[in-house]
């Protein structure tokens, strides 16, 4: 059964659409000559006397042309009733405005016709109001859902500030998304047992329970983009209890100009859970390290140099030299950034030392970032010379060439495995860092080491391997109940990259702030129940203890290392005590020279010398054999 706002929003929508121009028109040509006549009338107090019926229906001709004239020009006939809003509102006041106003100017100047002069204050008013009801009133037949509420998603959004009600108001002005918002959650005291759009803000979070059973939700937003971490696992850890499914907005990061639309809303994340406090970098700072500059970003095609590339680029930097061997995700990248900057693409192996100084020579690079790496243990584990190889030979090739070519600053991204290392990747990481050091005690300047745990989403992480299970339903495998990682997003990381190598003057290492470690077993637990499924039930969790060169969990510093506070309190800077060894340098190029040669036993000897903290938990050289 149709209601009468149904009916006539029914009725409306069977008027073809190239006809619907015109039925606006004769609406016009009824309200402007009604409110004409309704002017004279309150002027003259509902008697319009015989002497003035030739000056109305001048009057009514004057005002119709013009009306219907500047509608025409100004495109109030192209406008869309059912989005009719106060902007539009706006430019009927203006327009309306003018024609009054040239009505009035024209009979005063040419003396067409004498009217009282507050005929046509009334009829402005009468014309405008009457105009914008009949199109409000329009718009809102037109909002009149189609369907059943019964039929409708009952909606809670939690969250009562701006994006709350942009989400709000672009389902109420949408009908067809045939979801019903029944209100707000809000923890502002100020907002509770208000209105928004005519939906009340029922209380604080907490009462997310009662509300979603008395109302009977089936539905929950939560439009909060500058919820912490901590908040949002609050929300999500009521919506799980409720059993009710629950999806979010973007975060402050993720908007573009502060706008919001229904189509943005998404599922929740694991990064929106384990995000942290947001902190502003000094962008003057970085400005003045990066702009005008050539930047050389080796492992450009990576989850990190990929990042830095981007983030690079938004400090006007001359040329951005991106080296990667991986020519394919190299060419997606250079797709991505080609517009936006100058960027240099190079694929190149970084061991190969005639290359790497052409380069040198002909890019002229004036700070570089190296975040090139192989990063995944097992396979470090399988094959340690291809530790060596890949990421501490092209290491010291890079630092002695930007030593030659006297490169403003030189940044080695370095990982929290390379303190006290027990995996092979761990090691090479950390002679990495040790000759720096070296350069640095022989009175080099501008070689910086940045040391920081896993990222989120990084390719190959824990986050995407889980993800993948979940999705093919198979078993989370968790190396260990107790196991537990420092986590930090790509985007935050290396902003803070860009951060620490504007402190420093060379010669430092500095430690990026990753908050408190997480247990691996409860990330996976997680991950289940934002999938919305149930651990063990839905997807079983599987034990597969500790393989070769891994922890149970990872340190950031050593216990020699002394932190101090920088100005920003997400970077530390380390102080490292105690020299290296005397031979130190020959040393690592005996290690490089073994690992060529697959002299494994060798190489193991040597790195016990320069790392005596190195734990051997496997033996490469009989799997290698």
């Amino acid at each position: 059964m149709r209601y009468p706002p149904q009916m006539l929003k029914f009725l409306i929508f069977q008027i073809p659409v190239r006809f619907r121009k015109f039925v606006k028109i004769i609406i016009d040509i009824f309200i402007i000559p009604i409110s004409c006549i309704l002017a004279f009338w309150l002027r003259f107090e509902w008697v319009i006397h015989a002497e003035y019926i030739q000056s109305l229906l001048l009057f009514i001709a004057q005002t119709l042309v013009l009306s219907l004239l500047s509608f025409q020009i100004f495109g109030a006939y192209s406008e869309m009733w059912v989005y009719w809003s106060f902007r539009d509102l706006k430019r009927l006041i203006y327009i309306h405005s003018g024609i009054v106003g040239l009505v009035f100017l024209s009979n005063t100047m040419f003396h067409l016709y004498e009217l009282p002069r507050s005929i046509y204050v009334l009829y402005w008013v009468l014309a405008v109001g009457f105009l914008s009801s009949f199109r409000l009133a329009a718009r809102v037949i037109m909002l009149v859902p189609s369907s059943s509420e019964n039929h409708r998603r009952r909606m809670l959004i939690v969250g009562a500030g701006e994006s709350g009600e942009m989400l709000a108001r672009q389902i109420l002005n949408h009908p067809d998304f045939h979801s019903r918002v029944m209100g707000f959650l809000d923890d502002d005291p100020r907002k509770i047992n208000r209105t928004i759009h005519g939906l009340k803000v029922f209380g604080s979070i907490g009462k997310l329970p009662s509300v979603v059973k008395d109302k009977e939700i089936d539905e929950i937003i939560i439009a909060i983009p500058s919820a912490t971490s901590k908040q949002m696992q609050s929300i999500v850890n009521y919506c799980e209890k409720v059993k009710v499914p629950f999806k979010t907005t973007p975060g402050v990061h993720e908007l573009i100009q502060g706008e919001l639309s229904y189509r943005d809303i998404r599922q929740v994340r694991i990064e929106d859970l384990l995000g942290r406090e947001p902190y502003a970098i000094d962008h003057e700072k970085l400005h003045r390290l990066l702009s005008g500059k050539r930047i050389m970003v080796t492992g450009a095609a990576g989850s990190i140099g990929s990042e830095l590339c981007r983030q690079i680029q938004r400090f006007n930097p001359k040329t951005i030299i991106a080296i990667d061997k991986d020519e394919n995700r190299l060419f997606y990248l250079y797709n991505e950034m080609q517009h936006i900057c100058h960027f240099h693409p190079v694929v190149m192996q970084l061991q190969n030392k005639d290359k790497l100084q052409y380069i040198f020579k002909t890019c002229k690079p004036e700070i570089i970032f190296h975040a090139a790496a192989y990063k995944h243990v097992p396979c470090m584990e399988w094959y340690p010379d291809e530790a060596i190889l890949n990421n501490f030979e092209p290491t010291v090739k890079l630092i002695n060439m930007a030593a030659e070519f006297n490169i403003e600053k030189f940044i080695l991204i370095s990982t929290d495995k390379a303190v006290n290392p027990i995996n092979m990747m761990g090691v090479s990481k950390r002679l990495c860092e040790l000759y720096i050091k070296h350069f640095t005690e022989l009175g080099r300047t501008g070689f910086i080491t940045v040391r920081f745990g896993n990222v989120i989403g990084s390719q190959g992480s824990v986050f995407t391997i889980f993800e993948k299970q979940i999705q093919l339903r198979q078993p989370i495998t968790v190396t260990h109940p107790k196991m537990e990682r420092y986590f930090m997003s790509i985007v935050e990381a290396c902003s803070l990259v860009l951060e620490a190598a504007s402190l420093g003057k060379g010669g430092c290492t500095f430690l990026l702030n990753m908050g408190e470690p997480i247990q691996i077993l409860k990330l996976a637990k997680q991950m289940i129940l934002l999938s919305g499924l149930e651990p063990e039930s839905d997807i079983p969790i599987i034990f597969s203890d500790l393989r070769p060169g891994e922890k149970l969990g990872e340190k950031l510093w050593y216990d020699s290392e002394v932190r101090e506070q920088t100005e920003n309190p997400k970077i530390f800077k380390v102080v490292q005590n105690g020299k290296l060894i005397s031979d130190f340098k020959k040393l690592s190029f005996e290690i490089i020279k073994d690992a060529h040669q697959f002299n494994f036993k060798s190489m193991i000897e040597k790195i016990n010398q320069v790392i005596p903290e190195y734990q051997q938990c496997s033996d490469p050289i009989k799997r290698n054999s």
